[in-house]
């Protein structure tokens, strides 16, 4: 399962934990968190960090961080060249 959240508006940890996102740690389950470096602290080491760079009106380049052999499978996945 996929879960999304957006935490661009959220203003605190406990508007954060009433997402209910926690209890999804430990799961199969992939939460994609939009602006999840506003709770930077509490992303674990083994997050996958996505950064959408804008180059363009029409053209966007991933930037990604995480556990190097999840990174790299990924950028092999998406890469264009």
């Amino acid at each position: 399962r996929l879960y999304h959240a957006d935490a661009y508006r959220l203003t605190s940890l406990d508007e954060l934990a009433a997402l209910g996102l926690e209890d999804l740690a430990g799961t199969e389950a992939v939460i994609a968190l939009e602006w999840a470096d506003r709770f930077a602290g509490l992303i674990p080491p083994t997050a996958i960090l996505i950064e959408i760079e804008s180059i363009d009106e029409s053209r966007r380049r991933l930037h990604l961080r995480g556990p190097e052999t999840v990174v790299r499978g990924m950028a092999a996945f998406m890469s264009t060249d």
